[in-house]
């Protein structure tokens, strides 16, 4: 994700976003290897979010999906969609210590690793563009019921 100045800085902790603007036009968001841990008591909860996203571009070249009923590894892939809208209407989320800072970014992840009971994520090909997509987190815990990891391409 090349965010124009814009730093994530997790450490371990909490990220709070009462307001949050996230404008990307142009975005490459490139994971080499990453690991993402999601405890049972990380909840998200979203009670309205909207997402649209038109035209952007994903590279993903070795990522590593844990989950206690799915186990996903992927060497290359890359994702673009002209056209994409989320929506979410009940999603918590809880870290004990997170830092975002906005300025200036690229997002380069090297190890990372997602552990979700149950997860489905379906992506199939395309853009991702962002051009105005608004975050409001008032809690922060993460809690993903039900998910999927769906790469028919990569």
């Amino acid at each position: 994700m090349d965010i124009k100045e814009d730093k994530m800085d997790i450490k371990e902790g909490k990220m709070d976003i009462k307001e949050g603007k996230m404008d990307i036009k142009e975005g490459k968001m490139d994971i080499k290897e990453g690991e993402m841990d999601i405890k049972e008591e990380d909840k998200m909860d979203i009670k309205e979010d909207k997402m649209d996203i038109k035209e952007s571009k994903m590279d993903i070249k070795e990522v590593k999906w844990t989950s206690k009923k799915v186990k996903w590894t992927i060497k290359k892939v890359k994702w673009t969609s002209k056209k994409v809208k989320w929506t979410s209407k009940k999603v918590k989320w809880t870290s004990k210590k997170v830092k975002w800072t906005s300025k200036k970014v690229k997002m380069d992840i090297k190890e990372y690793k997602m552990d979700i009971k149950e997860g489905k994520m379906d992506i199939k090909e395309g853009k991702m563009d962002i051009k105005e997509d608004k975050m409001d987190i008032k809690e922060d815990k993460m809690d993903i019921k039900e998910g999927k990891m769906d790469i028919k391409e990569g």
